[in-house]
């Protein structure tokens, strides 16, 4: 993930994005931004992963 953010953040800054990249790009952006200042807003749509949950329950 941190890979992917790098290659776009450096696209963007050389302008050279394509447009699936540039909205990827902003979509990362904005959901960075959500959960940095706060984790459970609404728009970061979060939900459990029941199976997730369930590891190491046994």
């Amino acid at each position: 993930m941190e890979e992917l953010w790098t290659s776009l953040t450096q696209k963007h800054k050389e302008d050279v994005l394509t447009l699936q990249e540039e909205l990827l790009y902003k979509k990362m952006g904005k959901a960075m931004l959500f959960l940095s200042n706060n984790p459970r807003h609404p728009g970061l749509q979060s939900h459990e992963v029941e199976a997730l949950s369930r590891v190491g329950l046994g």
